[in-house]
């Protein structure tokens, strides 16, 4: 098995499809979707392993009983929930996600560390659904691409709604200074809309090679919209 043209990546799949009905009328349709089997490797390292995995279709409504995937041995992801074909939908889930994971996907975090521990929760219809999701970090860390200092020792709580993006007591440290970030980001139709944010640093290196190279101690404010903000503040 070979996905998104990555040549590392190698599985197997196994399992059965079983449905009866009518392909043009959904609504009259049953069917079962068993994965005995599904484990994709990176190389030689495994990344999603999961066995038993079931999807269950009867008319208009899709209901999955519970799955359970794991993640690079090191985490996994369950999910549940049901809904019917053009109406609502009630779906939960929740797992842990080792950031050791990135560099499979992405060669700028070559070094990821750390882990998140997340919910997410989809109620409503399909064409507006609400959303919340839940993501405590930590112990997160890794070089940040373009500057090459360290970000680590990052923890936190981020939360997210429909209306918008809660940042809670988000604390860490680049290189050998310290940050914390508070704050509100509102959403309108999940795109940025108003922001209310606090920054504070303590002795925070922003260094860009060959053209800055400085120690920041502030407190911030910044606060306006996704087209124009305000800052206010001291800075040493």
């Amino acid at each position: 098995l070979q996905l998104a043209g990555k040549k590392e990546l190698s599985g197997v799949i196994n399992g059965s499809i079983e449905s009866k009905g009518h392909f043009g009328t959904p609504i009259r349709m049953q069917g079962t979707t068993r994965i005995s089997q599904l484990a994709i490797f990176w190389k030689e390292t495994p990344l999603i392993k999961g066995e038993d995995l079931m999807l269950l279709v009867q008319d208009d409504e899709i209901s999955i009983p519970g799955m359970r995937l794991s993640l690079f041995d090191q985490g996994y992801f369950s999910i549940k929930g049901s809904g019917r074909l053009n109406k609502d939908l009630n779906l939960r889930a929740d797992g842990n996600l080792p950031f050791e994971i990135l560099p499979m996907l992405t060669d700028r975090f070559s070094d990821a560390a750390g882990e998140t521990q997340f919910s997410l929760e989809v109620n409503g219809s399909l064409t507006a659904p609400n959303v919340t999701v839940h993501a405590d970090i930590r112990d997160g860390g890794m070089t940040i691409p373009g500057l090459l200092q360290k970000l680590h020792h990052l923890n936190g709580s981020v939360r997210m709604t429909s209306d918008a993006i809660f940042l809670d007591d988000i604390q860490g440290m680049l290189d050998t200074g310290k940050f914390e970030l508070k704050g509100t980001i509102g959403l309108d139709r999940y795109q940025p809309s108003d922001i209310a944010l606090e920054l504070k640093a303590d002795d925070l290196p922003i260094t860009i090679s060959d053209l800055l190279d400085v120690r920041l101690a502030s407190e911030l404010d910044v606060r306006g919209s996704s087209e124009k903000s305000l800052i206010k503040g001291d800075v040493e």
